[in-house]
């Protein structure tokens, strides 16, 4: 794992916003911004819930999309 801070952490439901989220990862990246995003983030094999810590604490800002499941959610 790196050291280097993203410019944006993007947190979503996958089921009801990963289109949303990666056209949003999409964008931010066209803009020149460094998006940390799970999809792109997270290598196969990897543990899961530790890359995400490490996302969260090592980026500048963090977008939540919310959605009706999201919060719910034990581990949101």
């Amino acid at each position: 794992m790196t050291n280097e801070f993203k410019n944006v952490f993007i947190s979503y439901g996958r089921r009801e916003s990963l289109g949303f989220a990666a056209r949003l990862h999409q964008q931010l990246k066209l803009a020149g911004d460094d998006v940390w995003f799970d999809k792109v983030n997270i290598p196969d094999g990897d543990d899961y819930a530790q890359r995400i810590n490490h996302g969260i604490e090592s980026a500048h800002n963090f977008v939540y999309i919310m959605a009706p499941r999201c919060m719910t959610s034990p581990i949101v």
